[in-house]
């Protein structure tokens, strides 16, 4: 959507995040990974169109799961949490127990039609960073050290003072 067109909302990322963790509860069931949350107390406000927000939680999810497709079932874990950022932004960090990034990927992992996979168009985090960019946000990719990826998701908060 043009940025004229977005349906601009003010909702709580943390709710966001939990509905999207119930979407994909069933297959994550179904793929064996044991999915955890954490939450920053309170309410993390932002403005977006929440439907956008919501798909590129589910998209960096379901990325996550494939991640770990070759893992044995204890050692798939997805952990989402969110934060409060020293600079008063919103963070919600997505992690996974796969095999990680691989290092001369990092550079290319946000570029359209790059993909790791066998079955891939290479558009989904594409389109995940050019959402989070809309909403003043970013988005960014690291290796966790006991193995797996990190993607953060941080936003504008849509207001300063937080209830």
């Amino acid at each position: 959507k043009k940025r004229g067109e977005i349906d601009w909302q003010e909702f709580d990322l943390n709710e966001v995040t939990a509905t999207a963790i119930k979407i994909l509860q069933g297959e994550a069931v179904r793929r064996g990974v044991v999915v955890s949350s954490s939450r920053v107390e309170g309410t993390l406000p932002i403005r977006a169109d929440m439907v956008h927000i919501q798909q590129v939680i589910l998209n960096i999810a379901i990325n996550a799961m494939d991640a770990m497709s070759g893992k044995p079932g204890t050692d798939k874990k997805l952990t989402l949490k969110t934060r409060l950022t020293n600079d008063a932004k919103a963070e919600l960090s997505i992690s996974d127990s796969g095999n990680g990034i691989p290092e001369d990927k990092f550079g290319m992992i946000f570029e359209p039609f790059f993909t790791t996979k066998a079955a891939g168009t290479g558009l989904g985090l594409s389109i995940a960073r050019t959402i989070v960019e809309t909403y003043g946000g970013r988005i960014l990719a690291s290796n966790r050290r006991g193995g797996g990826a990190v993607f953060r998701v941080i936003l504008p908060l849509a207001r300063t003072e937080l209830p």
